[in-house]
């Protein structure tokens, strides 16, 4: 609820729906059902959807302002894999968040791995695509270890940099095997 000089504002998380407008005095007598969380389109949405997914679909569409990229974020007894009604098939949980979250398909080859080192973790700001699902170094990861690299930071703290700001654990071994990667295709480049 936003309060204004003399209307009220009630919207929903989705962004999706008008804003209901209220005069100030009417506000203590506003009662909402109980229950009533969401606008008309959620509500539906959340009404005609089928099983697993079509509630995850739902929720992603309803709180899409209002993931935390800092956080994680779960689905409780989730066993990996969501029906994609679309196609009639099953897929992998975090592919299915990461192609309705983003509004974006995968190509068949390839992975959605997530950022952080949680597994269980379906935050689509954690998740990105990769061509080999043996790779857990993004870019964005790949850029930091540069930066560090270029400052003059040792490998064990550039470890803690990695996990304090990626939520990732990456071994020391790893973390030198970007470096020398890094210096080939610079030392190639020059």
């Amino acid at each position: 609820m936003d309060l204004q000089e003399e209307v009220s504002v009630w919207s929903c998380r989705c962004s999706r729906s008008q804003p209901l407008l209220l005069a100030l005095e009417d506000v203590p007598r506003v009662r909402l059902p109980v229950g009533l969380h969401a606008c008309e389109i959620c509500l539906e949405e959340l009404r005609t959807a089928r099983g697993k997914s079509g509630a995850l679909s739902a929720w992603l569409r309803r709180h899409r302002t209002c993931v935390d990229p800092k956080e994680h974020l779960y689905l409780p007894a989730d066993h990996g894999f969501c029906r994609n009604s679309d196609e009639d098939k099953n897929m992998r949980t975090r592919r299915f968040v990461y192609e309705r979250f983003w509004d974006q398909q995968v190509a068949a080859g390839d992975c959605v791995l997530v950022r952080c080192s949680d597994k269980a973790c379906i935050n689509p700001y954690h998740l990105w695509i990769s061509k080999s699902p043996a790779q857990k170094i993004s870019p964005q990861i790949k850029t930091l270890i540069l930066g560090a690299a270029e400052k003059g930071l040792s490998s064990k703290t550039t470890q803690r940099l990695v996990r304090e700001r990626c939520s990732l654990e990456l071994s020391l071994r790893s973390i030198q095997q970007v470096r020398s990667e890094i210096l080939k295709s610079k030392s190639c480049a020059t």
